[in-house]
């Protein structure tokens, strides 16, 4: 990265180093795991309805990755479960970097660092100069890290183990003997993703306004981020509020009016249809 993004990096990273926005962000994340065992355990009676034998949404997940979360503040526990995950991703270096190369949604954990020999004599002095910076954030950041991984490891490792179950595997068995190498990479992928939607990290997908955004703010950047220092952050949560709300419905009424099979449609938009139920009753609750 070029040093003015590196730089930039740092001071985003500044923004966020009061323990007090870990502390925030941590309950924050607690309390859109909550909202997943209440859209897990809807989607799962609307795949019901729909007539789906196996259902995919498991509220059960949803729990095991709140009991994941807590079970880590018992160092044991914490370093079993750090243990677990980082033999499994050793397979998978690029679902790795996925899944801790930021926090705060935007802040990189480590900047991308061209080689030190192709470097002049300032290059190399910038480079030192920058790099211990970024350790001090990241060792300011020791709280805001902390806790956005721990409930990503948590999510990552419920949601990795119910999908292997749907395939007929057991994910304890693949570890303890050692042969992580045969996870499925799509289950790593959904996985990771799914970890990353519920900490508000998700990278909005290619070619998508969202992206465009993101991008647009981050190329303009010291001057952009200096106002919208979190733009992945920002679209995940208006996305977030989108689809937990009466416009979520928008998508499912279209396909109904198109189809006029409403098991279908259950079978296909059964997330749609969940999120948006759950979102409405929240509103109506809060007008209450």
């Amino acid at each position: 990265q070029a040093w003015w993004r590196r730089l930039d990096n740092i001071r985003r990273g500044m923004l966020v180093t009061q323990l007090a926005t870990a502390v925030r962000n941590f309950e924050s994340q607690i309390g859109r795991l909550g909202v997943d065992v209440l859209d897990q355990g809807l989607q799962r009676g609307l795949q019901r309805m729909a007539g789906i034998e196996r259902p995919t949404a498991n509220p059960w997940e949803a729990l095991g990755s709140i009991a994941e979360v807590f079970s880590q503040f018992k160092p044991s526990e914490f370093r079993r479960l750090k243990g677990e995950v980082d033999q499994i991703l050793e397979s998978f270096p690029r679902e790795h970097d996925r899944l801790f190369g930021t926090y705060m949604s935007d802040v990189m954990a480590q900047a991308k660092r061209k080689g030190r020999e192709k470097m002049g004599v300032a290059g190399r002095v910038t480079d030192t100069t920058l790099t211990g910076a970024e350790k001090v954030v990241n060792w300011l950041n020791w709280a805001n890290r902390g806790q956005e991984w721990i409930v990503r490891r948590a999510v990552f490792q419920s949601h990795l183990d119910e999908s292997l179950r749907h395939r007929g595997l057991k994910l304890a068995e693949l570890v303890s003997r050692g042969e992580t190498g045969k996870i499925p990479e799509e289950a790593i992928k959904e996985s990771v993703q799914k970890a990353l939607e519920l900490t508000f990290s998700q990278p909005p997908k290619y070619g998508t306004a969202g992206w465009h955004f993101v991008k647009l703010v981050n190329q303009g950047a010291p001057l952009t981020t200096s106002i919208l220092p979190f733009p992945r952050f920002m679209v995940n949560s208006l996305r977030f509020l989108y689809e937990f709300s009466p416009l979520g419905f928008a998508g499912p009424v279209k396909d109904l009016i198109s189809t006029r099979d409403w098991k279908a449609v259950l079978a296909g938009d059964s997330q749609a249809i969940s999120r948006a139920t759950i979102g409405t009753a929240m509103l109506m609750t809060a007008f209450a």
